[in-house]
């Protein structure tokens, strides 16, 4: 485990960035993760990501009252077609 580091007095009013490679390795191992959780490919969970980014946040209705209010409360549930079996040879 990480320790957790206090910042420098100097630091303390500046805002903290990350390094484009830290962002991009934190995600990929975040993908990583959920496609262990779940059991579907890494590319299966960005390709619903995905399609559900576009169909829910640039749809001409916004719902914002459907959203959680704590975040943390959020579950990831595949869609239908994830859940089912693959196709197996005919």
């Amino acid at each position: 485990m990480r320790k957790k580091r206090g910042l420098s007095p100097e630091k303390a009013g500046q805002e903290e960035t990350v390094a484009p490679i830290t962002m991009t390795l934190n995600l990929r191992r975040l993908l990583h993760n959920c496609s262990r959780l779940t059991g579907h490919s890494v590319s299966d969970i960005i390709r619903e990501g995905t399609a559900l980014y576009m169909t829910r946040w640039h749809s001409q209705q916004p719902r914002p009252e459907e959203e959680p209010e704590n975040m943390d409360a959020v579950v990831f549930r595949p869609a239908s077609h994830l859940s089912r079996q693959a196709p197996g040879p005919s």
